[in-house]
């Protein structure tokens, strides 16, 4: 006699997500326009009255309904619709254009990819062919309050808090090329501090903070994405504080209906309406500015009030100080070649996404499915990484949990957020062991570890893969250079190299 009925599960949670990358690729490619996955077993049994198998990877063969939202392939307000990407209430990524539940999804989601992509090359070029020479610029008036002793002081609400962090890092720490480490504080990682002063008057988070620490040769670098940011007062009042105090002022920001009160010295916009796209675009901007930067302290001549100090000295170390090098040179030349170096760079990120995630999604498409089923069942998603890399997982989870508006959030931890218990893990047992013990804290059979290195090889990185796997998560990683092949576990989809975190939530995670 057949067993009782039970509520429809996607197939991927009943049958265990075991080498769920190339299982489930095959699967969604054989999928008929339209039609459901077709069962594996033989026998003619209708979805409810399919047999029961054990649990492959710890999965509960039976879930309370704890899911956030109907289940794929509903079409109910929330639910994925046949997994159609998302659609913000300003209106479409697609220049308005919305897709129809049904049909086929790997098809429209792959479409959907390179589309995306080739839009964001048309953005990034335009962009950068108009400010390049403005981007020198800045460039230049940056090295010269550097060569004052100023810091930067960079800030945003939101998605672009973790810009600001990922600004400070990149300035901190950028002794894996050889350059001088360049003082930046990122103000949203006060979180204290910030949390309470917003909690006074939000609009005067940034302002406050920089009226106390922010000296006169500082720069400041304030972040707003979408149109009509809600954080732009805060980010707005933070500049104009600055400016106040005599800092340099950067604004990065989206199209904005209030552009014209920015009182900054440099305003950078990008012409998009999609906050994803902006960012993106801004993220590449200030990665020339802190590469390009670095040309100047070559040449003396063109550092305007910059005053003799220590780092004129000679020494094992003066490969690091590129003062030591200094030597007259005419300013209009070398903006010249800084304007060819922004656009040759701008050219480098189209075409290394162009051979990656646009040549083939698969890889894209298949993950956003993932994570739906694994949202939709209660799972959640656990994400990390080292530096810039650390930046991207918190950009991940806020993308996630505060997405723009017309988005549905979703569960999600930055396991890079906690400080006290990364430092207290790796100053006692190994700092190769600050991911691996959180995941060990707070990953479930389900859950999606979501892991981003640069290199491919990190040691923290992978052990807490390797730990993700023990406990039956789903492991998704994005690197450079592919994990080491002896060390990375077995359950793994490898996203490509050229994909950023909001490439993936602008699928149907959301």
């Amino acid at each position: 006699m057949a067993g009782p009925r039970r509520a429809h599960q996607p197939r991927s949670l009943r049958r265990g997500g075991g080498q769920a990358g190339d299982r489930l690729a095959d699967r969604l490619r054989r999928r008929p326009p339209g039609g459901p996955v077709r069962p594996r077993h033989r026998g003619g049994r209708t979805r409810g009255q399919a047999r029961r198998r054990p649990a492959q990877d710890g999965i509960a063969q039976r879930r309370p309904p704890l899911h956030p939202g109907p289940l794929r392939g509903s079409t109910e307000k929330g639910g994925t619709g046949g997994l159609r990407p998302p659609e913000p209430a300003s209106g479409g990524y697609l220049g308005g254009r919305r897709r129809r539940a049904g049909g086929s999804a790997v098809g429209e989601f792959e479409d959907f990819v390179r589309e995306e992509y080739r839009r964001r090359e048309q953005v990034v070029s335009s962009h950068f062919a108009r400010e390049a020479p403005r981007l020198a610029r800045a460039c230049h008036a940056m090295a010269e309050r550097f060569a004052r002793g100023g810091r930067i002081l960079a800030f945003g609400l939101g998605a672009a808090a973790t810009d600001a962090s990922h600004i400070s890092v990149e300035f901190v720490h950028p002794v894996i090329v050889g350059k001088r480490a360049l003082p930046a504080i990122a103000l949203p990682n006060d979180g204290p501090t910030a949390l309470g002063l917003a909690a006074e008057d939000c609009a005067s988070v940034f302002a406050r903070q920089i009226e106390a620490i922010g000296e006169p040769d500082d720069i400041a670098i304030g972040l707003s994405l979408s149109p009509d940011d809600p954080s732009e007062p805060a980010v707005a009042a933070g500049i104009k504080q600055a400016a106040a105090k005599g800092m340099q002022t950067i604004a990065l920001t989206g199209p904005s209906s209030h552009a014209g009160t920015w009182e900054a010295d440099w305003l950078f916009t990008c012409d998009d309406r999609d906050p994803f796209v902006v960012q993106e675009v801004h993220e590449t901007g200030y990665h020339v500015l802190w590469e390009l930067v670095h040309v100047f302290f070559e040449h003396k001549g063109l550092l305007k009030g910059r005053t003799a100090g220590f780092v004129q000295d000679s020494g094992a170390s003066g490969f690091l100080y590129p003062f030591l090098a200094e030597a007259e040179t005419n300013l209009d030349e070398v903006l010249e070649e800084i304007q060819g170096s922004i656009l040759q760079k701008a050219q480098d990120v189209i075409d290394i996404r162009a051979a990656g995630a646009r040549a083939d999604p698969a890889n894209l498409t298949t993950a956003a499915r993932v994570l739906a089923e694994r949202f939709a069942s209660g799972g959640k998603v656990l994400a990390f990484g080292n530096g810039g890399s650390a930046t991207d997982a918190q950009d991940f989870v806020t993308d996630l949990m505060a997405p723009p508006r017309g988005l549905r959030p979703r569960p999600a931890l930055s396991l890079t957020n906690e400080e006290a218990v990364i430092t207290a893990v790796g100053n006692d047992v190994g700092f190769d062991n600050v991911y691996a013990r959180q995941v060990i804290a707070f990953g479930k059979p389900g859950d999606v570890a979501f892991a981003i290195s640069t290199s491919g090889g990190s040691r923290n990185v992978l052990a807490a893969l390797e730990e993700a796997r023990r406990r039956k998560l789903v492991c998704f990683s994005t690197a450079v250079v592919p994990l080491n092949r002896r060390t990375r576990p077995s359950a793994l989809i490898a996203l490509s190299e050229c994909m950023t975190p909001s490439s993936l939530v602008k699928q149907a995670v959301l």
